[in-house]
């Protein structure tokens, strides 16, 4: 539909039948050439020239796709998604023995997540959610005291901003899903999952302790550090 479009307002500025138009490697051509010919329009121009006219309009597609799943029975036997995406992640962090105090230095993340459609916004899909990551494995406490939550709002509930977060690497390893939308598999959530492990991991390698909730706070690894000197396990 979008395809459609694009040829019709490509058609009306260049004065050509749409039949006779196609698109090709970003460029507006001529049905059946090879390579991009002079005189025809890559597509963004084309379709920039829709929006800035008179009465303009962009081009506009909506499309939906339910992937196949086997929804739960009455046992609750079921399978919520038709594929898995995966992910494999690392960090280097700094521990002060003294303190306890956990520096995440760098996190670098490689993301299965089938046929990459869109990099861009799926890198940032999987950026925010490592900061989702870091946050619950870091920053983040969520303490009940008395039925009520503690901290009510985010100056208490400390959420990572951007001067927070440690520098980030994020790859894909790109597989065909041949139950995705154009092999597509999901990107967003599976880059959380592992942010606190490999964090509590890089962690006990660095000192030899190991914290088993979060966040991985200074004050969880000093104490762990002073039972372990004292004998403990």
């Amino acid at each position: 539909a979008a395809k459609r479009q694009i040829l019709e307002v490509a058609a009306q500025q260049l004065g050509r039948d749409a039949a006779e138009l196609d698109v090709r490697d970003g460029w507006i051509v001529a049905a059946g050439a090879g390579s991009p010919l002079p005189g025809l329009l890559p597509v963004g121009a084309a379709v920039r020239a829709a929006i800035y006219r008179p009465d303009g309009a962009p081009v506009v597609a909506v499309a939906s796709f339910d992937n196949p799943s086997v929804h739960p029975d009455e046992v609750k036997f079921g399978n919520e998604s038709g594929a898995y995406n995966f992910i494999a992640a690392a960090c280097e962090v700094e521990v002060d023995p003294e303190t306890g105090k956990v520096d995440v230095l760098q996190i670098v993340a490689v993301v299965d997540g089938g046929t990459i459609i869109n990099p861009p916004m799926a890198e940032g899909q999987v950026r925010g959610a490592i900061a989702q990551g870091y946050g619950f494995a870091v920053t983040e406490a969520y303490r009940i005291s008395d039925g009520k939550p503690e901290a009510l709002n985010f100056g208490d509930y400390k959420l990572p901003a951007c001067g927070d977060m440690p520098p980030v690497t994020v790859e894909f390893a790109p597989s065909y899903e041949p139950t995705g939308p154009f092999g597509a598999k999901g990107i967003g959530e599976i880059a959380l999952d592992p942010i606190p492990a490999i964090i509590a991991n890089a962690v006990a390698d660095a000192v030899g302790v190991r914290i088993h909730s979060t966040p991985v706070s200074a004050e969880k690894v000093y104490r762990a550090l002073r039972e372990r000197a004292a004998g403990g396990t």
